[in-house]
């Protein structure tokens, strides 16, 4: 399947397997934050305080990690790029790196980190492309949107 990004890249998407986007949750799984427990003396009992400002702020924060390590997993295993129109630079090209290094952003000098690094700051321009990337992989591995969805519900509520 061919996906057009919003810079007219054209890139080739596969399906990802799916133990590999376990293994990334499973092993981020261990830095969820726990949810805290303030004991009511009154009661002699523990209850626990998911609605707490430090606790949110850092299941926020965990959750955009398993979200960005599943977007990187997607890109790397699921993508090849097709085609770079004229006037957008490729994966190898020195200006986008060199630009995204002048406002304090390191990126590899080749290999697959580039590619990475490439995808999500330069060719994936527009908050649509990264959606569009993801429903063809969801589409390739056999995922439906209502699974999807439903997947996405139940990480949303295991908070």
């Amino acid at each position: 399947m061919v996906v057009t990004l919003s810079t007219g890249v054209q890139i080739e998407v596969k399906s990802v397997p799916r133990f590999a986007l376990m293994n990334i949750q499973n092993r981020l799984a261990g830095e969820r934050p726990k949810v805290p427990i303030v004991h009511i003396k009154d009661d002699d009992r523990d209850i626990q305080v998911p609605e707490n400002p430090d606790y949110q702020r850092d299941l926020l924060a965990y959750r955009g990690k398993v979200v960005e390590a599943t977007y990187d997993a997607m890109i790397i295993l699921g993508t090849k790029v097709l085609e770079v129109p004229t006037g957008v630079q490729g994966v190898a090209d020195s200006e986008w790196a060199e630009d995204l290094k002048l406002v304090g952003i390191d990126v590899p000098v080749n290999g697959k980190g580039r590619y990475l690094s490439w995808m999500k700051l330069y060719a994936c321009e527009a908050d649509v492309d990264m959606g569009a990337i993801t429903k063809a992989i969801s589409g390739c591995m056999g995922i439906t949107e209502e699974e999807a969805a439903e997947a996405a519900a139940l990480f949303r509520r295991s908070a």
